[in-house]
């Protein structure tokens, strides 16, 4: 069964004496709706220990295997030793000792011939637990027996080596415990009473949503909300020039407009300048389109010698004017992720369905298929892109002009060699797919505001 909205965090907590198991269970709720969201992944911080944490969709179960080594049996407020932990050890090794009452407490260490080989006597130890350090001088089996007020705990203890013999009182022990998570990468320490804070991440169509902060004491099992607001709210001037930045200019001075979408502001035409190392085309091999349809650049004309980026934003000005940047992979993401978030560019109530909402009202080859570019193009560009079809070059000719819209991302595909990833759609498609392309290709580009 798929798990859709919960995260276990499941911890094995040494509490007054004995293994308890605590539980968190993890709920994705919308802020507006109350509905449950599915958890991509939650970030956890101790704040009174000072580390933090990420759950992932495949890391659901966080195991804590108890530090301290109490044994189950002894019961809570008993005068015992724990088994040393690990059990043989080299030389040196820890031991806990739980004590009831404000005595003195005598340690002893003796061989397997009942030769005395270590003592403590201490003052008088608070009720609680306490830990020492036990070292001997030789590998062999070894008897560790505490005594206080007449009560009396022995344990048994095997070394594999020797560094020296002493009993050394390391003062109290808190009730920590190791964290290892699934794949077993990370360890950290908590304790009952603890302060956390928990923030959950959902995808929302490739949108990252993150949730409220939430914070709690540990005091054991319990079922936390994570609040996310879901439904990421429009930005009421989608389609509009962006504020303050209506026009931009590029080098050879092409004035081009701008549309706001989400958070991000984009060039409203393709591309145009020919300032370019590398080889660029007019679509279809005609100047005349290039007014409309802007040119066709290889990705080396694109980037401009740029490294490729898979950062958001990706930090590559390629042949984009002063002030703005080739998008990545991520941006694209975020781009589509947004659309498909609002239901006022979907057709016929589809969240894939987001082309025609992209497209442009002009320049597409006529389309039977409902929701494409292509039909109907009077209805198209609700979101304000205004992408258009140049059609590309590659192997030499000229193909889809007029059907096809390609636009190259930053970001290079690691394998095959000599690619990179591109969004693309078509007179007859409803989606804005991602896909990769030869890099010696010439398609569109599209700029992004720094």
């Amino acid at each position: 069964m798929k798990k859709t909205t919960l995260f276990i965090f499941a911890m094995l907590l040494f509490v007054a004496g004995f293994s308890q198991e605590v539980t968190l269970t993890f709920v994705g709720r919308d802020v507006n709706t109350n509905n449950p969201v599915s958890l991509s992944k939650v970030l956890i911080a101790n704040e009174t220990q000072g580390w933090t944490d990420t759950l992932t969709a495949s890391d659901t179960v966080v195991v804590m295997d108890v530090a301290l080594g109490i044994e189950e049996n002894l019961d809570a407020g008993a005068f015992g030793l724990s088994q040393n932990n690990p059990n043989p050890f080299n030389g040196t090794t820890t031991v806990y000792l739980r004590t009831a009452k404000s005595d003195p407490v005598a340690l002893v260490v003796t061989d397997m011939n009942g030769k005395t080989v270590s003592t403590l006597q201490t003052a008088s130890l608070q009720p609680g637990l306490h830990q020492f350090r036990i070292s001997v001088a030789n590998a062999g089996t070894y008897a560790l027996t505490a005594r206080q007020n007449g009560e009396t705990s022995s344990i048994k203890m095997l070394s594999n080596s020797g560094t020296g013999s002493g009993i050394e009182y390391a003062g109290t022990a808190s009730p920590a415990t190791d964290i290892v998570l699934k794949n077993g990468s990370r360890n950290h320490t908590c304790s009952l009473g603890d302060a956390l804070t928990f923030k959950g991440f959902a995808d929302r169509y490739g949108v990252l949503i993150v949730g409220e902060t939430v914070q709690i004491i540990l005091n054991g099992s319990e079922t936390i909300v994570l609040p996310l607001e879901y439904v990421i709210s429009p930005n009421p001037n989608d389609g509009q020039p962006c504020i303050g930045t209506p026009t931009v200019t590029d080098s050879d001075g092409n004035v081009y407009n701008t549309v706001e979408l989400g958070n991000q502001c984009w060039l409203k035409e393709n591309l145009k300048t020919t300032s370019a190392i590398g080889d660029t085309y007019a679509p279809y091999g005609e100047a005349a389109n290039i007014a409309t349809y802007g040119r066709l650049y290889t990705w080396e004309a694109a980037m401009q010698g740029a490294a490729s980026s898979e950062a958001n934003p990706s930090g590559v000005r390629g042949i984009c004017p002063e002030g703005w940047h080739l998008p990545s992979v991520m941006e694209w993401e975020q781009l589509v992720g947004y659309v498909m978030c609002q239901s006022s560019f979907w057709c016929e109530d589809e969240p894939n369905s987001i082309l025609k909402a992209l497209a442009a009202q002009t320049g597409w080859e006529d389309s039977d298929v409902a929701c494409s570019p292509g039909n109907d193009m009077s209805s198209n560009n609700a979101a304000g892109l205004s992408l258009i079809p140049a059609g590309d070059y590659m192997s030499g000719g000229y193909n889809s002009f007029q059907f096809r819209a390609d636009y190259w991302t930053c970001t290079e595909e690691p394998y095959p060699t000599n690619y990179s990833y591109m969004r693309s759609g078509t007179a007859q498609t409803k989606t804005f797919a991602h896909l990769r392309c030869d890099q010696t290709d010439g398609i569109s580009v599209r700029c992004l505001k720094d």
